[in-house]
């Protein structure tokens, strides 16, 4: 019970968006299908209720169940077209995210670590926390670059350079080390 999910929402404003515009559309489409029944059943009843020289052969109920009929197949059609529609935008928003992940994930890898261009990439926690981890990663590598390029290893050392050198490879060490902490 402890590890239980903190977060419902992926993406919560685009989440949000989907599922406000979802209830918006289903209520528009309920009153408008409200309307159409009652204009529909009102022009039956008028049709059949004003007529003076005839007896009426019609089975209203037929008639009022057509149109039930009619209004919620359209109705099922619409809310499929609509989840249809949110399904392309939300596995569009998602598909987005998993390219630029894969792409940062493929430098990483490959130990490529230049400075990223965040112009026209999706904005996502999952992404902000890659790349403050990448610019810390980035930022430890450099500075580990730059100890590892002041050793200078020759045959013979002098008590002063064996110190130096146990420095900076404690240095070095340390940089190691506070990858491990993370």
């Amino acid at each position: 019970m402890k590890q239980l999910r903190k977060k419902n929402f992926i993406d919560s404003r685009l989440q949000g968006r989907l599922i406000g515009l979802l209830v918006a559309l289903e209520i528009a489409i309920l009153v408008a299908a409200m309307f159409y029944l009652n204009y529909r059943f009102a022009s039956i009843i008028e049709h059949d209720l004003y007529a003076i020289h005839r007896i009426s052969q019609a089975d209203m109920l037929s008639f009022f169940a057509e149109q039930i009929g009619s209004v919620v197949f359209e109705m099922i059609m619409l809310n499929a077209m609509m989840l249809f529609i949110a399904h392309y935008v939300w596995s569009r928003q998602i598909n987005a995210v998993i390219q630029v992940f894969h792409n940062d994930l493929n430098h990483i890898h490959t130990m490529q670590f230049i400075e990223f261009s965040h112009i026209n990439k999706p904005v996502h926690e999952l992404l902000t926390l890659l790349n403050l981890w990448y610019s810390n990663e980035r930022e430890r590598i450099i500075a580990l670059k730059k100890e590892i390029e002041l050793f200078n290893i020759q045959d013979h050392y002098q008590a002063n350079d064996l110190q130096k050198l146990r420095d900076q490879i404690n240095r070095c060490i340390l940089l190691l080390d506070t990858q491990r902490a993370r």
